[in-house]
């Protein structure tokens, strides 16, 4: 507006005004700021600006930042603008939050070129494209990797995909596949290339080209991991070659196991449990070859038992008490000459120290090989008598042995087999068996804890976790420079970040000396180590035809040198805590995995050890499951050898938590097995409980004692009685309230309790639908999360299992509040259930039609009877019949009891908050039970209610907090309507058109038209009653208006017609009238309405198409309600209709007036109601 620089003090304001009327000074304004600037920027959307700046200021450059466009060029053009000009420029802002690699400035680089774009110069002449002519099975010469030529079929690009072409390595195949991803050259594709930080290709990439390699190799594709992020490519070859190494046929046939609630993980205390050997099952004379440590006293006269027994061929491995690494060379060879006999038996007799996880990986690689393990126990000098003993009970075992077996025994002879017990971690508000008291926690601001096995994987996330909670120190011992290993700087960073103290010092664990000197000058910066977690180890995965000796021992020495090593450098004295960490493939074997799997064996068995010397030291050893996204499992693909054979991953966040219950349970055994579930080991055995027979665990598929089940069950109508009465639309619905059974039989199956639990944050998120003539399966998942929560959900064969369609948590510590709501002492209504509301109203049939009588019914609660027992059975005749929970036919009434309450719709059941579930056995000798409810809040077409139900005598038996139910089916309202209900229908509907909430009722007249006004007063008594909800004495004005007492100074009204009451309240003025529609001549309506209520109704019939005399009766209800509520002139128009006509709305100053034309079931003319308030809208 000025053409010039604005002086501070400048009403912006103003000149904005001015701008619109006046003419603006554009070019004089540019001319001036150009006349200093270097470079003109346009900010803002578009770019129309740019171009009238070019015409005005030609020599100076003008950009358009072009703020609304979908990329960041003009942004970016601005900026390179400033910077060819000289201005500084952060680019900070730029990269935030972005991935970017570093370019060095003092190298030279060479970029990817278009072959099209360095063409040289020159004069070209197209000339057309002719057809190929290559016969049938020619092939054409390409540049093959390594610059030789190659054949290859005509037609096929040079570089395109193939299947598998002869001679290719894994790593062949995945530089290949890479390469064409990633539209690179092969030759630019390295075995150290990492597909994601380097390619650039995707993760959803990287696990195309590991299915496709997978496909062309013939093996099974692995299962996503997250290693993919941080692997080369030579990594995940070397995976792919060592699943391919162990594969087996049921590798290739998938798994078909049953998903459940959810991933978990668990610590499980090794049992041995008392067990007689089986029977023996004889097949034909063999011969056995003997493997021996020297002077073995049972050797001998075990090898020549067993080769007189008809038990086929096998190799004998016999270990003595102090078997340690010298023995492998022992234990290869007798694994050897197990594999070149195929079908042949192994038997393992040792002491807590043998070849277990070597016996353990042999069954798993050679499942044909019928493996038996015997730990004994010290045995010394044996007698005659005692070697005839021993070996008539190994030789026994050895018969009974069909696939794998583990036999224990212990000094006094008994007969143990190990078997992993759960141990339930306490609830969130619970403690432990035999907890610490507080100030007793394992780890205290004054340890320091010695970790060794670097500052990376499952050991570095774990101890940086005890050191956050704890305030411990932490010496890290690791063999990794920080300055060249990126991992280990992170982490070391993240301890630093998280205020943790701590030292980090190079040495190899497997090297005394080494440890010596770190542990040294750990105490000289930190202080007495006064804890060590030994998380050491080394997995390289090879089957055992592989395996030498040298390999085999190179796996031990960092996890049984490495522990000792640790413990020689420390005082004992001085240790209060000793964490090691092993691996479940110590306890169950693993294909591949032979020599870890002993490693992990002896590691808990040293460990063990130290805890019978030292018992004031605290030992656990930790059998850990592979972990998922840190650890060596992920990391070299363990993971998914373990995966493939039925194990879950541990992720840090569970894996970690476990840890802490355990540390803070003292009673925790030394040694425990944490994992998730362990589908296809038979070299682990989990304990086994009987299932009661329950109709709804018709067919387990996943069971863990005490931990998770999975149950299935087939519905039809033929087999579940009670569908047939839960038809809606033409669908049998499985009742929610069996639903809640279905969970309860499962969740008591699961953990043996025979208490009823109280079900909370319940869904009902998809209906289970049967078809009327045919089948659906359901699919029953328990979790039990802690001692005494069970997560519970509930699947349909309609959805393929892959949707929740029922969930809640079953509590079993939650006990019903010690409250009631009080004794029922209003008559029962005037409302037969099964004559007026199952059918027309209630969609529910026989078995669930147990709804009594109301005592109240409003729109925002009621008071009912309903019958406790239906009588009737539920299931067919070839299925349990018992029930677990009262019967479901009553509390499915509870809730379908609401429905009048919102009578217009259909209600469904989507949610329960908490239900406080009755005892059946309180419930057993009640002929009727009372249901109290009251409507807490209502969203759009979702209610939540609350329900009390009592006894008779008012005694609290179950509680429902937070019903929520849904509307479906809406009606119109066009009747004809049962009295009782029309008053839940209006008030709900009026809260929509009139400016304050009333509370209806419409109470059927018991004899017909009432005479008198006493009869009258009485009718009009009860229905104050109902509306209210409450008791409540009316008494009247001289001007015959009632008034009720003990309400707070609420107004009332009522009305007499069509052999109904009509009542309401509210708090301000209110009036009502209720009147049947009888056809008058139009000058009879005249004279009642007056000519302006005349013309008025002229104006509703014609706007709504509705007959003249229904128009007049609106016109003359809304005038009787005006008159009530004490309008002495009432002048009122049309304020609009909804509900199809049905409702239409009149207004006289600021009072409104809601008119409802319908029918009742009583009389056959159409009735109006009408219900006045004051207020605006």
């Amino acid at each position: 507006m000025t053409g010039s620089v604005l002086a501070a003090d400048t009403d912006v304001a103003e000149l904005l005004e001015r701008q619109v009327v006046q003419p603006v000074r554009f070019e004089q304004a540019l001319t001036a700021l150009a006349a200093d600037a270097d470079l003109l920027v346009e900010v803002g959307p578009g770019r129309i600006l740019r171009g009238l700046a070019a015409e005005i200021c030609p020599d100076v450059p003008v950009i358009s930042m072009d703020t609304d466009s979908d990329s960041l060029t003009g942004t970016l053009q601005v900026l390179a603008g400033a910077y060819a000009l000289g201005a500084a420029v952060s680019t900070e802002a730029l990269f935030a939050d972005r991935f970017t690699r570093p370019l060095p400035l003092d190298k030279v680089f060479q970029f990817l070129a278009s072959p099209t774009e360095s063409a040289p110069d020159g004069d070209f002449t197209a000339i057309p494209a002719t057809a190929a002519t290559v016969t049938a099975g020619a092939t054409a010469t390409a540049p093959a990797r390594g610059g030789r030529a190659a054949e290859q079929p005509a037609g096929q690009a040079a570089g395109a995909a193939s299947a598998g072409q002869p001679g290719e390595s894994t790593l062949d195949i995945l530089l290949r596949l890479a390469a064409e991803r990633a539209e690179l050259p092969l030759e630019a594709v390295r075995a150290d290339s990492n597909a994601i930080d380097e390619l650039h290709l995707s993760s959803i990439t990287v696990g195309q080209i590991l299915a496709q390699t997978s496909r062309e190799l013939g093996v099974t594709a692995p299962l996503a991991t997250s290693a993919m992020a941080t692997s080369t490519l030579a990594e995940l070859a070397a995976m792919l070659d060592e699943l391919a190494a162990t594969e087996t046929a049921a590798d290739a046939a998938g798994s078909d196991t049953a998903p459940g609630v959810g991933p978990w993980v668990r610590a499980f205390a090794v049992d041995r449990t008392p067990a007689a050997a089986g029977p023996a099952l004889d097949t034909a004379a063999g011969s056995w070859t003997l493997f021996s440590s020297e002077r073995h006293p049972l050797a001998e006269a075990l090898a020549a038992e067993l080769s007189a027994r008809p038990l086929g061929s096998g190799v004998l491995l016999c270990l003595p008490e102090d078997t340690d690494e010298e023995h492998t060379p022992l234990m290869l060879a007798a694994v050897r000459a197990v594999l070149a006999q195929p079908g042949t038996r192994f038997v393992a007799v040792g002491h807590r120290r043998g070849a277990a996880g070597l016996a353990k990986t042999l069954h798993l690689e050679s499942p044909d090989v019928a493996t038996t393990l015997v730990t004994l126990p010290p045995t010394g000098d044996l007698s005659a008598e005692q070697i005839r003993h021993w070996v008539r009970r190994i030789s026994a075992d050895v018969a009974a042995t069909s696939g794998f077996s583990e036999v224990f025994y212990d000094r006094s002879g008994g007969r143990t087999v190990p078997v992993l017990r759960p141990l339930q971690p306490a609830a969130p508000d619970g403690a432990p068996a035999g907890a610490a008291e507080p100030g007793s926690q394992a780890l205290t601001a004054g340890d320091v804890l010695l970790v060794t096995g670097g500052g990376k994987g499952i050991t570095a996330e774990c101890a940086l976790a005890l050191a956050r909670d704890s305030g411990a120190s932490l010496a890290l011992l690791g063999r990794s420079d920080p300055a060249t290993d990126p991992e280990l700087a992170m982490n070391l960073e993240r301890m630093r970040a998280a205020g943790v103290t701590f030292a980090y010092l190079r040495a190899d664990v497997t090297s005394a000396d080494e440890v010596k000197a770190a542990v040294s000058a750990a105490t000289e910066r930190l202080g007495t180590v006064t804890a060590v977690l030994h998380g050491s180890g080394r997995n390289e995965p090879q089957g055992l035809v592989n395996l030498d000796e040298s390999s085999f021992r190179r796996t031990l020495a960092p996890k049984i040198s490495g522990l000792e090593a640790v413990l020689a450098a420390t005082d004992p004295a001085d240790l209060k805590l000793l964490i090691t960490f092993g691996s479940i493939i110590g306890r169950a074997g693993l294909r591949g995995e032979g020599d870890y799997a002993t490693a992990n064996d002896w590691l808990t068995d040293l460990t063990e050890r130290v805890h019978e010397q030292h018992p004031h030291i605290r030992c656990l050893a930790l059998e850990w499951s592979v972990w998922s996204g840190a650890g060596m499992g992920e990391r070299l693909g363990v993971l998914e050898s373990l995966m493939r054979d039925g194990i879950a991953p541990i992720s840090p966040e569970h894996g970690i938590a476990v840890l802490g219950q355990l540390l803070a349970d003292p009673a925790a055994p030394t040694s425990v097995v944490v994992m998730g579930r362990a589908e296809g080991l038979p070299t682990l055995t989990l304990p086994h409980r009987e299932l009661p027979l329950l109709r709804f665990l018709e067919r387990v598929q996943v069971h863990y004692a005490g931990v998770e089940l999975v149950a299935d069950a087939d519905l039809s109508a033929t087999d579940d009685l009670y569908l047939p009465d839960h038809l809606l639309d033409g669908d049998l619905l499985f009742p929610a309230v069996l639903g809640m059974e279905a969970m309860t039989q499962a969740a008591r199956a699961l953990t043996g309790r025979d208490t009823v639990p109280t079900l909370r944050d319940m869904e009902f998120l998809r209906p289970i639908v049967v078809p009327v003539d045919g089948s659906t399966t359901i699919r029953v998942a328990v979790l039990a999360d802690d001692d005494r929560t069970v997560r519970a959900v509930i699947r349909s064969s309609e959805t393929g299992f892959k949707a929740d369609h029922f969930s809640a948590v079953l509590d079993y510590g939650d006990r019903l509040p010690e409250v009631s709501p009080g004794i029922a002492t209003e008559p029962l209504l005037a409302l037969d259930p099964h004559t007026e509301l199952y059918g027309p109203v209630l969609f529910q049939g026989g078995r669930f039609q147990q709804l009594l009588g109301y005592r109240q019914l409003q729109a925002k609660g009621c008071v009912a009877e309903v019958s406790s027992h239906s009588g009737a059975t539920w299931f067919g005749t070839f299925h349990p019949g018992d029930l677990l929970l009262s019967d479901p036919g009553a509390r499915d009434t509870m809730m379908h009891a609401l429905q009048c309450c919102v009578p217009d719709a259909t209600l469904l059941p989507a949610g329960i908050e908490r239900l406080h579930l009755a005892d059946p056995a309180a419930v057993q000798g009640l002929d009727k039970l009372v249901l109290h409810a009251t409507e807490r809040s209502r969203t759009g077409d979702t209610y939540l209610y609350d329900l009390d139900v009592t006894d008779p005598e008012g005694r609290l038996l179950e509680r429902w907090t937070g019903l929520r139910l849904q509307a479906v089916r809406k009606q119109d309202g066009a009747g004809p309507w049962v009295p009782a209900l029309l008053g839940p229908y209006l008030q709900r509907r009026t809260e929509q058109f009139l400016p304050q909430e009333l509370r209806v009722a419409v109470h059927a007249d018991p004899d017909g038209p009432l005479e008198g006004v006493a009869a009258r007063r009485a009718a009009t008594a009860a229905a104050v009653r109902i509306a209210l909800g409450a008791p409540a004495e009316v008494r009247y004005r001289p001007d015959g208006k009632p008034e009720a007492t003990g309400i707070g100074g609420a107004g009332i009204s009522a009305s007499h017609g069509a052999g109904v009451t009509l009542a309401v309240s509210g708090a301000g003025q209110v009036g009502c009238d209720v009147e049947p529609v009888i056809g008058r001549a139009a000058e009879d309506w005249a004279g009642l309405l007056g000519a302006d209520g005349a013309a008025l109704a002229d104006l509703l019939a014609q706007e709504n198409g509705e007959s003249p005399d229904l128009a007049a009766t609106r016109v003359w209800c809304a005038i009787e309600c005006l008159r009530k509520t004490g309008h002495a002139r009432v002048e009122l128009v049309a304020a609009g209709a909804a509900g199809n006509g049905r409702w239409v709305m009149l207004r006289s100053g600021d009072s409104t007036v809601a008119t409802f034309a319908t029918t009742l079931r009583s009389a056959g003319e159409p009735v109006v109601f009408a219900l006045c308030a004051e207020g605006s809208v």
